[in-house]
């Protein structure tokens, strides 16, 4: 398939589309075997593990532009913003599809232990001074169980943590994004990315 290995959802979907548009028209025993195929396309590509620290050694800038990279896959214009003097970025995804005009503030902090509420705070002003349709906090280690609990009060922000960015990374940039990070980061960091 030519959407693999760096468009796995892309790749699962366009499976799914396939079956439901011949789906009368095709046997049962095939329809299973696509079916598999998008589990194993998941499973090999969406699922893969990374170590922890392939986020982790990402420096604040690098860790920001890829986050904007992973949103501009996702179908959204990106804008940065500066770096904080608190060790955070803020990139502001948006689009303007009919019925579907969305603005995440996406709060980026690269850091090596868990996500305070204090960070989680700082964070969801941010995204209340941007009047986002949503919020996105991502990290490259955790959150802390305050920050957790806190989340669920607040149904328009979501969290990702390392294990979380990496998957939603392996389904739009490929499960070899590591090993492209360099070539993605020069492209950003040439475009302006510095935060």
């Amino acid at each position: 398939m030519d959407l693999l290995p760096d468009r796995p959802t892309k790749a699962v979907e366009t499976i799914t589309n396939y079956i439901d548009a011949h789906r009368q028209f095709l046997p049962e025993e095939l329809i299973d075997g696509m079916e598999d195929a998008k589990d194993i396309v998941e499973a090999r590509y969406c699922d893969r593990a990374h170590p922890r620290q392939v986020l982790g050694n990402l420096n604040l800038t690098e860790f920001g532009c890829l986050v904007a990279e992973l949103y501009e896959k996702m179908g959204f214009e990106i804008a940065l913003n500066k770096a904080s003097d608190k060790g955070d970025v803020l990139i502001i995804a948006s689009r303007d599809n009919p019925g579907d005009k969305q603005v995440i503030g996406v709060f980026c902090n690269n850091r090596r232990t868990s996500v305070g509420v204090d960070i989680f705070q700082r964070a969801s002003d941010k995204i209340d001074e941007l009047k986002a349709t949503k919020g996105v906090i991502a990290t490259s280690s955790g959150f802390s169980k305050k920050v957790r609990e806190r989340v669920v009060s607040r149904n328009n922000i979501e969290l990702f943590d390392n294990e979380a960015l990496a998957k939603l990374l392996n389904e739009n940039l490929g499960s070899n994004w590591p090993e492209k990070t360099i070539y993605l980061l020069r492209k950003w960091t040439r475009g302006g990315c510095r935060f």
